[in-house]
């Protein structure tokens, strides 16, 4: 009878506590499209990675995992870059905020029943915590710990982590934090059997609770005492406490009610103004267009020069919104084109010199045409004129204009075994490079040919 009776009030809390769920659903929901919307023009700083862990948190609290998941991903990955920065404050700031994301990745694993990732979260968060000197951290990654070990059926470390948080609490003064303690501890001493200490923790929970006026920790008490006292057979007086457990539970939806209303309506007041300064800003913007517009129907309308001058002012004015634009990547290529076309135009004016060393030589052609007189013989591809050069005597002259920098065309001369003398003058195919390639080879295979007679 007692077993059936202790079941019954079991079922009965818990669908009290599905009611207060579906309770504060709706106000959940609005503070998720809340915490959205920061999120829409937050800056990557501290201040979007506590957002993030609030929006995972709430995501968590509906039962969306998934969702939950990715939030504390995202706090995550900004909080560890946040960790590297030259700053102090924000890299512990950073840190804290991973802790936070453990802590808060612990929490959906807790809630799926994956315990071994829980914990492994949990530990994570807890280390950072303890490197940064964050006590209430440690004393809640402690208390998150013990929850894991006491569903694992692990007491002995569930009472160790709950008197490790405990200790911590209690020396930084942290009430609220020492009610949560002493209700964990209440609810692991049941388990156990041992009531008497159960009660001692649950009762110690209700004064304090009720002390720093914490309606939300008065309910956990209350909860806890129905529970110990339906244990114990005592069920007129879980019956009372079950009721204070109810009052609180409702005044907490309440409150918490009241407060999503007057947030939704602050939402509702920032909306619509920002609705109308951005209705008013596009009315201002269409009508600096329509001014802009007759300007230029004005610009547009004077003597042919002022237009030129314009169209050229406004092309210039679109080419530097483009160079703007592309400014990153224009100057990323500005260098790598700028060596590439060095590197390109030496090789070719080194190739120039190649070729012109291999032309007829100044002394061998004057050896040769000009029969003993001092002649003066020059040839220049960068000569806008042809190069003619020689005194009136001249007996030769020479007129050599490459279209390009090296060419195919090409004089050539020496001294045959037969003691005459051969000039030649060609048209390689192919212009510029190959065509200097060519001539090249041609200079070459007659040089050859001298060799063998």
């Amino acid at each position: 009878m007692k077993k059936l009776i202790l079941l019954l009030t079991f079922s009965f809390i818990s669908l009290t506590y599905f009611a207060q769920q579906n309770t504060t659903g709706g106000e959940r929901s609005r503070t998720i499209d809340s915490l959205l919307s920061v999120l829409k023009t937050a800056k990557q700083d501290t201040s979007k990675v506590n957002t993030l862990n609030a929006l995972c948190e709430r995501l968590w609290q509906t039962g969306d995992y998934e969702q939950a998941k990715k939030q504390a991903d995202d706090a995550f990955t900004l909080a560890q870059k946040l960790i590297s920065s030259p700053i102090d404050a924000i890299a512990k700031a950073g840190k804290k905020g991973k802790a936070s994301s453990y802590n808060n990745i612990g929490n959906i694993y807790y809630s799926q029943g994956n315990y071994p990732e829980a914990l492994k979260n949990y530990f994570a968060s807890l280390k950072i915590r303890e490197a940064i000197g964050d006590k209430k951290g440690i004393a809640a990654s402690n208390g998150n710990i013990g929850s894991i070990y006491a569903k694992q059926g692990n007491d002995t470390e569930a009472l160790k982590n709950y008197f490790a948080g405990l200790k911590i609490r209690e020396e930084i003064g942290d009430k609220r934090g020492i009610a949560s303690s002493y209700i964990n501890l209440g609810s692991i001493h049941i388990k156990l059997k041992k009531l008497i200490e159960a009660q001692k923790y649950y009762e110690n929970a209700l004064v304090l609770s009720t002390e720093i006026g914490s309606k939300e920790s008065i309910k956990e008490s209350y909860s806890g005492l129905t529970l110990l006292d339906s244990t114990q057979g005592n069920f007129k007086a879980a019956y009372e406490h079950h009721k204070l457990y109810i009052v609180y539970r409702d005044s907490l939806v309440n409150e918490e009610t009241k407060e999503k209303t007057i947030q939704s309506q602050m939402g509702y007041d920032f909306e619509k103004k920002e609705a109308l300064t951005k209705a008013a800003q596009d009315k201002k913007d269409a009508l600096a267009a329509t001014e802009i517009k007759k300007q230029q129907i004005i610009r547009y309308a004077v003597s042919g020069i002022l237009v030129m001058v314009i169209l050229f002012a406004f092309f210039l004015y679109n080419r530097f919104r483009l160079i703007r634009k592309q400014k990153f990547i224009i100057e990323r290529q500005k260098h790598l084109v700028e060596e590439k076309h060095k590197e390109i135009t030496d090789s070719i004016n080194y190739a120039e010199r190649i070729q012109r060393s291999l032309l007829a030589s100044k002394e061998l052609l004057d050896e040769n045409l000009n029969r003993g007189h001092a002649e003066r013989v020059s040839a220049s591809h960068e000569a806008l004129d042809p190069l003619i050069s020689g005194q009136s005597d001249d007996n030769y002259f020479i007129f050599f204009k490459p279209i390009d920098i090296v060419s195919g065309d090409f004089y050539w001369a020496s001294k045959l075994s037969n003691n005459q003398f051969a000039l030649i003058t060609a048209d390689s195919t192919g212009h510029g490079v190959p065509g200097a390639i060519m001539s090249i080879l041609n200079i070459a295979c007659l040089n050859e040919a001298i060799k063998e007679g």
